[in-house]
């Protein structure tokens, strides 16, 4: 008995160590691809300032500018606004200040209005907004450049403020945006459950049954690519002693759907014994 506690106690640090090893390997990656995006990030805006600098055209004269600045001022168009005033229009952001490629911002957008998108912030897990986000557009559009340019309606405070940082040209398809706000909100995702996690999912002592199960099935779910056979067969060793865990030693059942209609009929009997206590 004390051989078998020992292998298990020594089962556990392992399953630790291992899981110390990936939450580091983790944080390595996620710093490295800071790193990276950053200097990506100053590279195009060292391009775009070269770029600038080539297209500037000379610079008038001094009398010129003078005739112009006096020009301004004396001459009113119809509407009131001195020449050389911008307009509304022209106020706005210009188009080469975005970060989409030409043929991205030459695309039509629809005529009908985009759907009504939550907002991101940058505090949550940007895996869950980018879905949240495409299954929204789903009902638009499949439009790869419209998507693009409706990804900033969905942001919002901070991670607005990193979408107009992003350097001009730079966005080319859907495929890139993802990538970026993945890498910038990296530190908001949420850690990944692996096996070792369900294996270490233990009825609790004075933990109900029902409690138990859902929140043994919902650590399940958490786990990718893993397979029912496992979630179904390891089970049994993470409950207490009981009936129900030597039931499904015996017989263990062959879909998740066999072991949550027998799960269902032993909480029943559970909840049933504890008003009868009451």
């Amino acid at each position: 008995m004390v051989t078998t506690r020992n292998m298990e106690e020594q089962s556990t640090r392992d399953l630790i160590r291992e899981l110390q090893a990936q939450i580091e390997a983790q944080a390595q990656t996620i710093q490295a691809q800071a790193h990276a995006q950053q200097e990506m990030r100053r590279r195009h805006e060292e391009e775009m300032r070269a770029l600038r600098a080539e297209r500037e055209p000379p610079e008038r004269s001094a009398s010129n500018r003078e005739n112009a600045n006096e020009a301004s001022h004396n001459h009113a168009n119809p509407n009131g606004r001195a020449r050389g005033e911008p307009t509304p229009l022209q106020t706005a952001r210009p188009t080469s200040l975005l970060p989409f490629t030409a043929i991205i911002m030459q695309t039509p957008m629809p005529e009908k209005t985009p759907p009504v998108l939550d907002k991101y912030n940058g505090s949550a897990d940007p895996d869950n907004h980018l879905r949240t986000f495409g299954n929204a557009m789903a009902f638009y559009t499949d439009s790869d450049p419209i998507m693009c340019r409706a990804f900033s309606l969905s942001l919002k405070e901070e991670a607005l403020e990193w979408y107009n940082t992003l350097p001009p040209n730079t966005m080319d398809c859907f495929a890139t945006v993802e990538n970026l706000f993945r890498r910038q909100y990296a530190s908001n995702r949420k850690q990944e459950v692996t096996p070792a996690n369900l294996i270490n999912t233990k009825h609790e002592k004075g933990e109900t049954l029902k409690a138990f199960m859902k929140r043994y099935i919902e650590t399940a779910r958490r786990v990718r690519e893993i397979d029912q056979s496992f979630i179904i067969n390891n089970l049994p060793s993470c409950m207490r002693p009981g009936y129900f865990a030597e039931k499904l030693y015996a017989r263990p059942p062959k879909t998740m759907e066999k072991l949550q209609e027998r799960a269902a009929e032993f909480i029943r009997m559970e909840e049933m014994r504890l008003s009868q206590r009451k």
